[in-house]
């Protein structure tokens, strides 16, 4: 009995002295090192630009397709940017018309919903239309020229993007008209990096 005992004894000591050790040493194992959440920086994106024979020109990502729709018989200018990855589209439009400003426009137009902006350093209207809102367009009237930027915005963060830096880097390069009705390629598309783009710099993740 006193061989039990004695045996009990010992084993209750091991294993005592077990969870000391377990302990012990659980104590001198350093906590983990915090983790840096390191938040991705935007990367800049390379822009070029585009000279419109139309007397306009514009900034886009250079990694966008750019067709200047020389089929297009029926307007001055019918420049689309489009994606591989990304569904949408932004349009720059030159195009006739009989309105003698931007008010007149919108008033023989009845475009309601329209938001005072400006476009080239002309008065503008944006408006925001289609089913899901997602087609927005932005006019003027240039000495009776009608400039049209149109965005279907399906991928909203990225075209949302695009759509500003075109609209913020259009600019009306001389005070001719517009009016030339043969298409002849004198529109061309030049590189450039985007630390050229001075009114506003976009970034495109």
């Amino acid at each position: 009995m006193k061989k039990v005992i004695i045996i009990s004894l010992i084993i209750g000591i091991l294993i005592g002295l077990s969870f000391i050790w377990y302990f012990s040493q659980s104590s001198k194992i350093p906590p983990p090192s915090a983790i840096e959440n390191i938040t991705p920086t935007s990367v800049e994106e390379e822009l070029s630009n585009w000279i419109d024979q139309s007397e306009f020109s514009f900034q886009y990502p250079k990694s966008l397709s750019l067709n200047p729709h020389d089929e297009d018989q029926d307007n001055y200018s019918h420049v689309e940017l489009t994606s591989s990855s990304h569904p949408g589209y932004v349009i720059v439009w030159c195009k006739d018309s009989l309105s003698a400003d931007i008010e007149n426009f919108v008033k023989k137009n009845k475009i309601e919903g329209a938001i005072d902006t400006t476009l080239g350093g002309k008065p503008a209207k944006k408006v925001i239309s289609g089913t899901n809102s997602e087609i927005l367009t932005t006019y003027t009237i240039r000495e009776s020229y009608l400039y049209q930027i149109e965005g279907q915005l399906i991928d909203r963060n990225y075209w949302n993007k695009v759509y500003d830096i075109v609209l913020n880097s259009f600019k009306f390069s001389s005070t001719e008209k517009a009016g030339n009705d043969n298409k002849e390629s004198n529109s061309v598309s030049e590189e450039t990096s985007s630390a050229d783009y001075i009114e506003e710099e976009e970034l495109i993740e």
